[in-house]
Formats: C-alpha cells, sequence, structure tokens
C-alpha cells in the first residue's frame, strides 16, 4: 500500500526534520518566546513554499498552513522575511507526496498545540494558529489517505514518494539552516 512505503520509506527523514526542529522545546516545556518566533519563521519559510508548489499542480489545494502561520506571524508583530529558498515539484503525483506531509505533520501540530498551554513563556502568543486542537485538521488527514487508498492503482508511486522526501528534505535544509534575522 502506499500509505505503508510512504510512512516507512520517509521515516529517516521525517526523524531528521524533528530532531532539528524547535517544537520539542514546547514539547517539554523548555522553549522561550524568541526560538518560538524562530520555530514560526522556519514554518512559515518551509511549507509557504511547499504549498506554493502544491498548488501549481492541484488547483483545488487550499494552502491552509501557509495562511496560519501568517496569522501567528502577524499576531506575534515579528517581522517576515522574503523567502529565498526554492522548492519545486515536477508533477501531481509528486504534490501528492508533498501533502501526504503537509497533511500529516496536522496530527504532531495538535499534540505540540496542547503541550504550548504548559509552556508560561507561550501565553502572549496564544491562540496559536498554527499549532491547535482544530478537529479539521485530523478530519482532512482521514479524508486524504482515504484518497490514497481508494486511487492507490492510479498513482504512480515512485513520484509520489519522491515528493514526499523532496518535501522532508526542503523542511530539513530550512531547519538546519539560520534565518537571517534570528
Amino acid at each position: 500500500m502506499i500509505t505503508t512505503r510512504l510512512k516507512e520509506e520517509t521515516k529517516e527523514l521525517h526523524q531528521a526534520v524533528e530532531n532539528e526542529n524547535l517544537a520539542y522545546k514546547i514539547i517539554n516545556h523548555t522553549i522561550s518566546a524568541d526560538e518560538y518566533l524562530i520555530l514560526l519563521k522556519q514554518n512559515y519559510a518551509a511549507y509557504s513554499n511547499v504549498e506554493k508548489a502544491i498548488l501549481k499542480h492541484e488547483e483545488k489545494y487550499k494552502p491552509i498552513k501557509f495562511e496560519l502561520l501568517l496569522k501567528d506571524l502577524e499576531q506575534a508583530n515579528t517581522v517576515i522575511e522574503p523567502l529565498y529558498t526554492s522548492f519545486s515539484l515536477k508533477n501531481k503525483d509528486q504534490s501528492i507526496g508533498a501533502q501526504y506531509v503537509i497533511k500529516g505533520s496536522s496530527l504532531g501540530g495538535s499534540f505540540i498545540a496542547k503541550q504550548m498551554l504548559d509552556c508560561p513563556q507561550l501565553k502572549p502568543f496564544l491562540p496559536a494558529y498554527f499549532f491547535s486542537t482544530d478537529k479539521s485538521a485530523i478530519k482532512d488527514w482521514n479524508q486524504f489517505t482515504r484518497y490514497l487508498k481508494e486511487n492507490e492503482k492510479l498513482l504512480n508511486h515512485e513520484e509520489v514518494l519522491l515528493g514526499a522526501k523532496k518535501t522532508f528534505e526542503h523542511f530539513l535544509k530550512i531547519f538546519i539552516t539560520p534565518l537571517a534575522n534570528q
């Protein structure tokens, strides 16, 4: 099954992204306000590029993550730097792989959102929009995995996997590269 292959064949990249991501500091309640702003900016850089690339192949795709990050950054009155990183997807199947990463991240984001409530340094940033306990993200993930199962024979599995791997690699690059105004 494509969902099993995606999970298994991106496992190491997924773990590498989690290891480089400041979100673990939310989970262990040690994040500072400055680190949270860096995390938002990194996510903004990563998600905006990926969602724009998905839109080139999926007209019906809604760039929700990018918009939620923008709301969080505006709420924090922070400067949003121009994005100079490049990211592209070659076809619809690669965009489906990218969506696997984007939509799957909502599950972790829901857990992180609950942990934010126990981080006193993050109180000024609440309510948060990107890290959210909104149940629609889980519903969206379930619909997406159903789509993958129903269309399994129509998808080019290698291209879907390539899109997911490219997305994780892009995220990793963003998380290990210092931002201009950190």
